[in-house]
Formats: C-alpha cells, sequence, structure tokens
C-alpha cells in the first residue's frame, strides 16, 4: 500500500507540472492582448513618424502632400514644433515678396504706412493612409490684411520652400483704406496674364529655392491640364479655389477652366541636390497657375 501511494507520488510530481505549464501556455497564446497606441508609429507618434519620413525624398514628401500618394492631412500639436510662427511667417513673407519682384504674383507683404496684415501659422502633416508611417510636414501661413478687402495664403515645406500661394480678394470687403474696386484694378495685369517658358522656369526656381534645379520645361498636353484640373477640385489643402466641371472646355491649348477661371500649366524636371539620399535623375512637376475674377494662385504638384 505505502509502496503505490509512493509511485502514484511520484507520477504526478513529474506529470503535473509539465501539464500545468502546458495549459498556462495555451490560455496565453490565445488571447489577444491590445497593444498601447504609443508602440505603434500613428499620426499621434509623431517622433516615429519624423524620422521615417526623414528618408523621404522632396518629391514623395510633394507626393503625400498633394493627395498622389493617399494622405490625410491633420494638424500638428504645438509640442512637435520645431520652428516659431514668426520665424515661418517672416520666411513665407520673403517668397512672396521674391515672386512679386518677378512680376509673378500680384502683392507683397511689408511693413509700412497702412499695409499691415495680421497672420496665422499652422503645422500639418499629410500622413500616408496605408502604413501610417510616412508624413509630409508643411506650413500654412495665412495673411489678411488688417482691415479685409484682400488675404494671402502661402504653404511651405519646414525647409522653407513654397508648395502654393494664394492670392484672394473679398467682396464683402469693409475696408475703408483700400475699396475692393482698387483691388481689382491693382489684381487686373496678372488675371489675363500668360509668363512664358523662361517666365515658367524662374518661377520654379524662386519656389524651389537653393538647392534645386530645372532643368527641362514644356508645355502640358490637354492630359496634364485635365490632371491639374481635378487636382484642384479634390484639393485637400484648401476649398477656396471653387472650380467647377467644365466638361471638355480643356480642349483649349493651356487653358482648362471656363469663361469664370484659367489655369495655365506647364511642366518642369528639377533635380534635387538638397540631400546625398536625393534623387538626382530629375522629377516632373506640373507648375500652374490659377486666375479668376477673385483669386489668383500658383502651385507646384508632383506628375505622379
Amino acid at each position: 500500500m505505502l509502496l503505490s501511494v509512493a509511485v502514484a507520488t511520484a507520477v504526478l510530481c513529474i506529470l503535473l507540472p509539465e501539464n500545468l505549464i502546458s495549459y498556462k501556455k495555451r490560455a496565453f497564446t490565445n488571447v489577444c492582448m491590445d497593444v498601447p497606441e504609443e508602440y505603434y508609429p500613428t499620426s499621434s507618434y509623431y517622433e516615429v513618424t519624423k524620422e521615417f519620413s526623414e528618408k523621404l525624398s522632396e518629391y514623395q514628401r510633394r507626393q503625400l502632400i498633394s493627395g498622389q500618394w493617399a494622405s490625410e492631412i491633420s494638424e500638428v500639436d504645438k509640442e512637435y514644433f520645431s520652428d516659431t510662427g514668426y520665424h515661418v511667417q517672416e520666411r513665407a513673407k520673403v517668397l512672396i515678396s521674391n515672386l512679386n519682384e518677378g512680376g509673378f504674383y500680384p502683392v507683397s507683404i511689408d511693413s509700412s504706412y497702412q499695409q499691415w496684415y495680421n497672420w496665422k501659422c499652422t503645422y500639418l502633416q499629410a500622413l500616408d493612409m496605408n502604413f501610417k508611417t510616412y508624413a509630409g510636414f508643411f506650413w500654412k501661413t495665412n495673411f489678411l490684411y488688417y482691415e479685409g478687402g484682400e488675404q494671402m495664403t502661402a504653404y511651405t515645406t519646414p525647409d522653407g520652400r513654397l508648395i502654393k500661394v494664394i492670392y484672394t480678394i473679398d467682396d464683402e470687403s469693409t475696408s475703408t483704406t483700400q475699396s475692393v474696386g482698387v483691388l481689382k484694378e491693382k489684381y487686373k495685369p496678372y488675371k489675363d496674364k500668360v509668363f512664358s517658358m523662361e517666365e515658367s522656369i524662374d518661377i520654379a526656381e524662386l519656389m524651389f529655392g537653393d538647392d534645386f534645379e530645372v532643368t527641362t520645361i514644356e508645355t502640358a498636353n490637354k492630359d496634364d491640364i485635365e490632371a491639374v484640373r481635378q487636382y484642384i477640385k479634390g484639393d485637400k489643402l484648401t476649398t477656396t479655389l471653387g472650380v467647377e466641371d467644365t466638361g471638355e472646355s480643356s480642349e483649349v491649348e493651356n487653358n482648362a477652366g471656363s469663361d469664370e477661371y484659367d489655369i495655365s500649366v506647364t511642366v518642369v524636371t528639377v533635380l534635387d541636390y538638397s540631400s546625398e539620399s536625393s534623387d538626382t535623375e530629375g522629377n516632373d512637376y506640373y507648375l500652374y497657375v490659377y486666375q479668376s475674377e477673385n483669386e489668383y494662385a500658383i502651385g507646384l504638384i508632383p506628375t505622379e
């Protein structure tokens, strides 16, 4: 009897721990555990997203910002700003003034008497919707004339390169120092202006700045113009450009608009020397100029 008990005890001592361990292992592996959000490189995990995004080229970042690479645009928390709004708006003012001095933009921004503008800067990210790992970061800077009447909006990269700049006249302005009629008269020379190929190269180089070179340029074909028109219709950056579907109006050479607006488009090939990892074989961009009764815009978007 005692021998049987001893043998049974010995067997249990061997088998029980093994079975208990196997049971606990199966119980653990069959449970799906929730991992805290901070362990994923999502839009809220800014530092990880930024680290991955630094490996992207300028062209890839602009693909995200323009939506050619499916993305979701959202505001970045202030705690992640690597620059101040004051410095950002100062750089934007210089870019706008450079375009104005070249004869490519209706106005400049200065601090002379009765030329004061209120400004607001917003830091944004265009996060890829597939992996939520890469993002194109950019600034939106809005300048509003202190008494109303006109405003300018500049979209710039963190490095200070222009993505798009818009000029808008407000028909319902209550301005006392400059009426809507005066503003439209000032804007009139630009409304129907057509830039030459050489001038288009100058515009692109002013928007890109140093470390970029425009190597070739050509007039856009009908498909290119239609692509830009469709882009502007669904542009995520702004809803101020009221482009309507105009059917076959793109048959007009270099004009994708109706009687209410015109879009001039050229295709520029740009070399990027901004970093060692940049693609130096050249990338193609659409350079477009939008003109309507109350709005004027210049923008650059990747062709793909």
